[in-house]
């Protein structure tokens, strides 16, 4: 949407040059309305596909792609659209973006492998559909198109049976075939016939003129595989006019095309409603299950002696008190429950949860050891033996004990791995190495270590003095010099990556410290970055704006900037900026679009614009970038 081309020049004064301002044409696309959303736009599309208005789908489709450029179910839908008019390589050019976008999603291998099927691409068809299975395996309309494309392949080859005779007639076994068959044989010796077969491989399409000729009949039936002649009752009209009605259809490609397309809708929805068939059977037989196993459970239950059936009643009881909140109540039942059952560990879990609500951890931990220990006895369920070192790990995470809580959590994840503990192992892991690092600072001491890093720095050994400050960090993380300090060591050695992390750190732990931001902005100008390190030198002025490092760094960068774009054509300039992720960013700005319009009718109209600090910023960045020139006064 955005052409390269520059439209008009303006100027804006500033103290020491005059930047020149090429501003970018912006199409109607871009000034359109931002009132409807991609959403909307999609809607409409996918109700014009339903009514089989497709041109009109297609133009709604490719609005909303203009607002959400990134959507792949827009391109894929868009592509389905172009299938049903016939044109295919659109479908195909459509098809293959949905799967660049987003490589997962199995239903873009469909649309890939339908447009590739209709372009007569069979193999890369089948490879598409072969594709999107190994993602989806189950995937019924992957299923579906890909068994059509082998049975087209098939039924291409000569003698398939049932396919295009177009096919078969360019095959040099056709004369081969021709001359073995006791139907055709004669025929060879026949000047006409071999004229009238010349004409129609010269031109396939023509054998529509030839079929009334009952020879012509008698090689369908050795190409297709079946005797036409044999079919009672005026068959072999019958089945000569299918083989017309087929040959005339291929000779109208947009009658096919929309024929296909439909027929690929209805294969479409019919296998969809197959899987909604699978679908509620699936939903039946889970279902069933469920009932099956309550029926055992019922059935175990009639067998339990009497004593096991009243300590199930008193859980009951209990886990009803439990969730009233009511846990005196909850206790005195799962204590019945443990004399009843000595043997079942649920009742001293369940009384455990009762001891943690309680915040009586200690007594919880107690409990659960006793569970375990007598579980392990009567070789209890491993999630129950889980579930019992879980618990204890959790009273020790409340406790913010984390050595035990990470102890006792992955000993409940080695008997059974489940989801919450899991998070709470993360935490406590996490709550570990950050106490560990806060109990490690200390500031006297990260001094000393500084102190050795800044000899080893002078010493010229930047490696030796990157372990000193990297200790120095780990005693004070939050001082912003030792970043610094440990940058400059990173840019001595050319890891620039590195040193620009450092920076970042430096600058966000202390806005004010200058240091920070000419580190950063030298590390910029040695990878030759020189629009972001302006946009550094440019937030450092903000604060100082007399600092002359400052604004030798400054003019350095502006200096090597005008001296990488003086060999460059204007076009060159601009696709080098359009690289910039930040001026993308600017650039795709339906604000900053409207704004540069604005200012492309009337250029005065920048005065208003550039007393807007964050828009001024933004312009900038665009003058920054090469985007747009800067001339001396």
């Amino acid at each position: 949407v955005i052409s390269p081309g520059i439209a008009h020049l303006f100027t804006r004064r500033l103290p020491s040059f005059t930047l020149v301002y090429p501003l970018i044409y912006i199409s109607a696309a871009m000034t359109e309305s931002v009132a409807a959303t991609a959403d909307e736009l999609k809607a409409k599309g996918n109700a014009a596909f339903s009514a089989k208005n497709f041109d009109e789908a297609i133009t709604h489709f490719t609005e909303a792609i203009e607002l959400a450029p990134d959507n792949h179910v827009l391109f894929s839908n868009r592509s389905a659209c172009f299938a049903s008019v016939g044109k295919y390589e659109e479908a195909l050019e459509d098809a293959n973006k949905t799967v660049a976008l987003k490589s997962d999603w199995a239903k873009g291998y469909s649309r890939v492998g339908s447009a590739l099927c209709y372009l007569g691409r069979l193999e890369e068809s089948v490879a598409a559909y072969e594709q999107g299975l190994g993602i989806d395996p189950s995937n019924a309309t992957l299923k579906t198109g890909l068994a059509e494309v082998e049975n087209k392949m098939r039924a291409s080859m000569p003698g398939g049976g049932g396919g295009d005779p177009f096919a078969a007639l360019s095959s040099p076994e056709l004369w081969q075939k021709l001359a073995a068959d006791p139907r055709t044989s004669g025929f060879l010796a026949q000047p006409d016939f071999m004229q009238s077969m010349q004409e129609i491989q010269k031109n396939p399409q023509s054998l529509v003129q030839h079929l009334g000729d009952p020879r012509m009949q008698a090689v369908l039936s050795v190409m297709l595989g079946i005797d036409l002649s044999a079919m009672a009752g005026g068959a072999p009209a019958g089945a000569a006019a299918g083989a017309a009605g087929a040959a005339a259809a291929a000779a109208d490609p947009p009658a096919a095309a929309k024929a296909a397309a439909e027929a690929r809708e209805r294969r479409e929805r019919q296998a969809e409603a197959k899987a909604e068939r699978r679908r509620r059977d699936e939903a039946a037989r889970k279902k069933a299950a469920e009932e099956e196993a309550r029926r055992k459970e019922e059935e175990e239950l009639a067998k339990m002696p009497k004593e096991k059936l009243e300590a199930l009643a008193e859980k009951e009881k209990g886990n009803a008190a439990y969730k009233q909140k009511d846990f005196d109540a909850a206790l005195k039942h799962y204590a019945a429950a443990q004399q009843l059952d000595p043997e079942n560990i649920v009742f001293l879990i369940n009384e455990s949860a009762v001891h943690f609500e309680l915040g009586a951890f200690e007594k919880c931990r107690e409990v659960c050891e006793r569970a375990v220990a007598e579980g392990r006895e009567r070789f209890a369920d491993f999630k129950l033996i889980a579930k019992a070192f879980g618990r204890i790990g959790s009273t020790y995470l409340k406790e913010e004990q984390y050595e035990q809580a990470v102890q006792y959590l992955q000993r409940s994840l080695t008997e059974h791995r489940t989801a919450d503990i899991l998070k709470k192992l993360q935490l406590a892991e996490k709550a570990l190495k950050m106490k560990k690092e806060k109990d490690y600072v200390d500031p006297a001491k990260s001094a000393e270590a500084k102190e050795l890093g800044n000899k080893l720095f002078s010493a010229g050994d930047f490696a030796g003095a990157i372990g000193h400050y990297t200790e120095a960090l780990r005693r004070n993380p939050d001082d912003a010099k030792l970043y610094s300090n440990r940058a400059a060591c990173y840019t001595k050695l050319m890891e620039y990556p590195l040193a620009l992390s450092d920076c970042d750190e430096c600058i966000g732990r202390d806005p004010g410290f200058i240091k920070g931001y000419t580190r950063k902005g030298a590390v910029l100008f040695f990878m030759k970055e020189y629009s972001r390190a302006m946009d550094v030198y440019e937030k450092a002025l903000l604060v100082e704006p007399d600092n002359k490092e400052l604004q030798e760094g400054m003019q350095r960068c502006m200096f090597a900037q005008n001296q990488k774009q003086a060999g460059m054509t204007a076009e060159q300039r601009q696709q080098a900026a359009l690289n910039d992720p930040e001026v993308q960013a600017i650039l795709s700005d339906p604000t900053m679009r409207l704004i540069l319009e604005q200012m492309q009718q009337d250029p005065n109209a920048v005065r208003d614009h550039l007393k807007n600090p964050e828009i001024a910023a933004k312009i900038q960045k665009l003058a920054n970038a090469g985007f747009l020139e800067m001339r001396s006064r």
